[in-house]
Parts: structure tokens; C-alpha cells; sequence
């Protein structure tokens, strides 16, 4: 099963985080074919530091959303709290673990940026 969601925003700032959406209930990684996946996007906002230039992810946003997809479209029962890593940058290709409270256990999910515009995917609940 393949759902993908995709959420435009303005979560993007330099020197801020990104949030994203997840999928859950299996111990497939995303890059396996059989593996849920969701796509989320976040517009760049204009606003830069003169010191960093790199833009990051919103992360509050992205435990949001993480948790809602895992909630509303995998139907995976008993999310908790999802922490997702401050200060990832987006750049198509980078790869990382958001952590979730599953069922009383810490689980996690992978997530794979797939373009500078801050599209990602966010593979099964592990």
C-alpha cells in the first residue's frame, strides 16, 4: 500500500527545521518497494540570516505532521510523541530518523528528502 500526502507551507526559514509526514506499521525502510511511503513539501520563505544561508526544516511542523499521517492515513493506533532532528538541511537525497512513541514503545521512521524544494518522504513506522 502506497499513500502519499503532500502539505505546502511556509515552514521553511533559514536556521529553522522542517517537519514532515510519516508512514507506519511495518519494518520496511523507504527505499523498499513494499514500503508506505508520504510525500510532504514545505515553500522556502524569503526570510535568510546574513550569517547562514542554508535552509532547514521547520521540525515542530514536521513531528505534526509525521504524527498525522501515521494517525489519519496509515491508521497506525497509539502515536504518542514524534521528535524529529533540528536543523536538517533541505538537500534532495539526505536521509534521517524521526523518532515516535508507538503502542508504549520508541519506534522510528525513516525520512528521505526528495528535492531542494523540501519535498520528503517518510517510510514505515520500524
Amino acid at each position: 500500500m502506497t499513500a502519499t500526502v503532500v502539505i505546502a507551507g511556509l515552514g521553511l526559514l533559514a536556521g529553522c527545521s522542517e517537519r514532515g509526514t510519516d508512514s507506519g506499521g511495518s519494518d520496511t525502510a523507504v527505499s523498499t518497494p513494499t514500503a508506505a511511503t508520504s510525500t510532504v513539501a514545505s515553500a522556502p520563505s524569503p526570510v535568510s540570516t546574513p550569517t547562514e544561508t542554508a535552509r532547514v526544516f521547520d521540525v515542530e511542523r514536521m513531528n505534526h505532521d509525521v504524527r498525522a499521517v501515521l494517525v489519519e492515513h496509515y491508521q497506525v493506533d497509539g502515536v504518542g510523541d514524534v521528535s524529529c532532528p533540528r536543523n536538517r538541511a533541505v538537500e534532495a537525497g539526505a536521509r534521517f530518523a524521526c523518532y515516535v512513541e508507538a503502542a508504549e514503545q520508541q519506534r522510528k521512521v525513516t525520512i528521505t528528502v526528495q528535492d531542494n524544494d523540501g519535498r520528503y518522504e517518510v517510510g514505515k513506522l520500524q
